[in-house]
């Protein structure tokens, strides 16, 4: 089934928002200490591997289905999960790599 200009729609919007909450909790952490000018340059980097990794979980879960007919617990329990997942990941994802690299 293919995707809707909606759903389409609906995925940007959700990766733009992952993405700037990855810049504005590092802009937080790093703010002030010496290393934020160097470690700026990469973040954005890591921001966007945040972002496709929760939201291609997002998509394993079935939140952009045209043919989802779960109810609002239903969908709350499958953005908790897919989020959850998605954090885990990128926290595995980024621990894995050498501490000068990026995503």
């Amino acid at each position: 089934m293919p995707l809707t200009f909606s759903f389409v729609l609906l995925a940007l919007v959700d990766a733009l928002v992952l993405y700037l909450a990855w810049l504005g909790g590092s802009a937080l952490a790093l703010d002030g200490h010496a290393g934020f000018p160097e470690a700026s340059t990469r973040i954005w980097v890591q921001a966007a591997g945040f972002s496709l990794i929760v939201l291609a979980c997002l998509f394993s879960v079935g939140l952009f289905s045209a043919r989802q007919r779960a109810q609002f617990k239903g969908v709350v329990v499958r953005l908790a999960i897919a989020t959850g997942l998605g954090g885990v990941l990128a926290a595995v994802v980024l621990s894995w790599l050498p501490a000068g690299t990026s995503v």
